[in-house]
């Protein structure tokens, strides 16, 4: 059957019992992938994930014909690939993990299209799947610390076209100060927002074009340099409005437009790159070919997977006559083996279920908990702390809210500045965070050097003294050019107090904290946190000092955090 077909039915795409088994396992999947629907959702460089599921699916609709793949080789990558899904999904089910449950479909989908596609050759549908694995979020915070280095790297490329500008600016970390305020380079102006929808792209045209691995993984590569190239410019036009017309294009709808634009320049700009390279590497004619063998070699490179479309031989159909093309054996031999899928996926769903009903707090987490503003004004006020700390003496004290799209810092912060002398001591509980949050990286984001790496306290004496089952600190260095050296303590907990690194445990056995969060098995964590801006280099007394300062605070405020979370 031919592939664009235009009179192909829907049909088709269920007349073999592979078909019901994906619709099966998404059917079972489908409570954990709701709550990692909304945890994307609530990133804006991964908003772009429904247009790139619909347009796979067309995509493999005009792929699928009536048989599956008879070749021995796919059918068992395809079952060996099933297989691992399949236990995934399970082990995502048994521990409720979106992000889990996500990598199993798209294992399960890759193996079904291995499978399924028959007429498709093998590299499309691993081009096809390629396209949605582009949603699945890094693991291990890789995605977080992609993000602060993209938003430091904009900016710093931004500055040198705002000196040929005669713009007077200053580029610290992820802020561009201007004359006219302070411009902070977010998630949206980072470069993320459009490099993750820029790989799709490129996926997408390598496709569309039928190109070779070469073409392809260039053009994937180019995608990187125009969304840095568009984002340069994004951030520069901001500024240069801003200064001379008086023009904000830095939030609204006018930030917006501007990004559709700029977005629209770098598609243009790759689709560009890739004709521009299937027009400088282009195989040889058949005339040109020596015996020496080169110029076929060149052209296997570039062709590859595909078939030199130089030479004089006819296109090979994969099919093995010893398998029956309409159903694999050794993927599904009998009906023994559809029953025992069937049974696991069943397993799946209702355990799937059940985590989804009794477990909202790990639902919440994968997707962002919600906490309403005004129970944060309600427990979290200036007097939830002592007017005079430790001997620090309040002098202000704010609520920050953050839109969902700004997780990575908290969507809530209470904050309260105290002054210890001549030092300037910021205070703040910041909430909600799914798991492990690397507080450094926000700072080191906005200018400052770690001096050195952060290190772990344990303060569990002086923790059991007080009562507190917070016992853990992390311990960090910074210097900035304006202000030099700070000292910054912080400690991260559930609302029960039990520490991110006890919950990782707790929850996952002997797996670390940070693959835990990775894999968003922890509950809602709270961040408490002092920041000595100016300290110099304090004495060990000066550090056990601030050290139980914190765990006081972090006590204290223990009882108002179990009643935003237990609302």
């Amino acid at each position: 059957m031919n592939q664009t077909d235009p009179n192909k039915s829907w049909s088709e795409l269920f007349r073999s019992n592979l078909d019901w088994l994906l619709v099966a396992s998404l059917a079972a999947l489908s409570p954990m992938l709701f709550a990692e629907a909304q945890w994307l959702w609530s990133r804006p460089h991964f908003q772009f994930f429904p247009l790139v599921v619909v347009l796979c699916f067309f995509l493999v609709w005009q792929r699928t014909g009536p048989d599956a793949c008879s070749s021995v080789a796919r059918v068992r990558v395809g079952a060996v690939g099933g297989g691992i899904g399949l236990v995934l999904a399970g082990l995502a089910a048994w521990i409720f993990s979106p992000w889990l449950a996500h990598l199993a479909l798209l294992l399960l989908v890759t193996a079904w299209g291995l499978v399924r596609l028959g007429q498709t050759p093998w590299h499309q549908v691993l081009a096809l799947s390629s396209l949605l694995w582009v949603t699945l979020p890094l693991p291990m915070e890789l995605d977080g610390k992609l993000i602060r280095r993209l938003q430091i790297f904009s900016t710093s490329s931004a500055a040198p076209l705002m000196d040929l500008a005669s713009i007077p600016h200053l580029a610290t970390g992820n802020v561009l100060e201007v004359k006219s305020g302070r411009l902070f380079v977010d998630e949206a102006c980072s470069g993320v927002d459009s490099l993750y929808a820029l790989i799709a792209v490129a996926v997408v045209l390598a496709v569309v074009q039928r190109t070779g691995f070469l073409i392809g993984l260039l053009t994937l590569f180019c995608a990187p340099v125009w969304a840095w190239f568009g984002n340069t410019i994004r951030l520069f036009a901001i500024a240069f409005l801003l200064e001379h017309y008086g023009m904000d294009f830095s939030h609204g709808w006018k930030h917006t437009l501007l990004g559709m634009f700029v977005f629209a320049f770098s598609f243009l700009c790759m689709f560009a790159t890739q004709h521009a390279l299937v027009m400088l590497i282009k195989p040889f004619p058949i005339k040109t070919i020596t015996s020496g063998g080169f110029h076929s070699l060149f052209n296997w490179i570039v062709c590859w997977p595909g078939r030199d479309p130089t030479t004089r031989k006819k296109i090979q159909v994969e099919s093995n006559p010893s398998l029956p093309s309409h159903l694999p054996r050794p993927f599904l031999q009998g009906n023994l083996r559809i029953v025992v899928v069937a049974l696991a996926l069943v397993a799946i769903a209702g355990k799937s279920l059940h985590g989804f009903i009794v477990g909202p707090s790990k639902v919440e987490m994968a997707a962002g908990i919600k906490i309403p503003k005004e129970d944060v004004a309600i427990n979290f006020q200036a007097d939830a702390v002592p007017e005079d700390l430790g001997g620090m003496k309040l002098a202000h004290f704010e609520v920050i809210h953050r839109p969902m799209s700004k997780l990575f810092y908290g969507e809530h912060s209470a904050i309260w500045h105290f002054l210890d002398g001549e030092r300037k001591v910021q205070l703040s509980l910041d909430f909600p965070f799914p798991g492990f949050h690397a507080l450094e990286v926000c700072y080191v984001g906005s200018g400052r050097e770690m001096v050195e790496p952060r290190t772990s306290i344990d303060r569990k004496e002086y923790a059991a003294q007080i009562g507190s089952p917070i016992d853990t600190i992390e311990e960090i260095r910074l210097h900035d050019q304006a202000y030099g050296d700070s000292y910054l303590i912080y400690a991260e907990f559930d609302a029960n107090g039990n520490d991110v690194w006890r919950l990782g445990n707790r929850v996952t056995g002997s797996l670390p904290a940070r693959i835990a969060h990775s894999l968003k098995l922890q509950a809602v964590t709270f961040q408490t946190q002092l920041y000595i801006s100016g300290s110099g280099n304090l004495t060990d007394e000066e550090r056990e000092r601030y050290q139980e300062i914190l765990l006081d605070v972090s006590h204290m405020l223990l009882p108002k955090i179990k009643a935003v979370s237990n609302r």
